[in-house]
C-alpha cells in the first residue's frame, strides 16, 4: 500500500520503515579492565569514551557517586550496571 505526505502543497510518496525487523545488538562481553582512577583491576564492559582496557572500579564508583552528576558519569564511564559496577 502506498502512503503519501503533503509537504508545501506537493504530494510525495513515502515508504514506511518497519523497525521491528531490526534486532538489537548483543551486549559486549564483560572483561577485566584497569580502573582509570586508582589503577585496580575491575570487571566491566569497554566504554567508547575510555581508552581501551580502562574502566571504573566499584570502590571509585561509590566515592564519585556522591560528587558527580549522572550525565557527567555517563559521558565519562558509561552506564552503571552495564559498563561498570556490574553485580553478578
Amino acid at each position: 500500500m502506498k502512503e503519501y505526505m503533503i509537504i508545501q502543497g506537493l504530494k510525495i510518496e513515502v515508504e514506511r520503515i518497519h523497525y521491528e525487523a531490526v534486532k538489537p545488538m548483543p551486549p559486549r562481553p564483560i572483561v577485566t579492565l584497569v580502573c582509570c582512577c586508582c589503577g585496580n583491576l575491575t570487571e566491566g564492559r569497554q566504554w567508547w569514551n575510555r581508552d581501551t582496557g580502562f574502566g571504573h572500579c566499584n570502590a571509585c564508583t561509590e566515592r564519585y557517586d556522591k560528587d558527580t552528576k549522572d550525565g557527567e558519569k555517563n559521558d565519562c564511564f558509561g552506564f552503571k550496571g552495564e559498563h561498570y559496577y556490574i553485580k553478578s
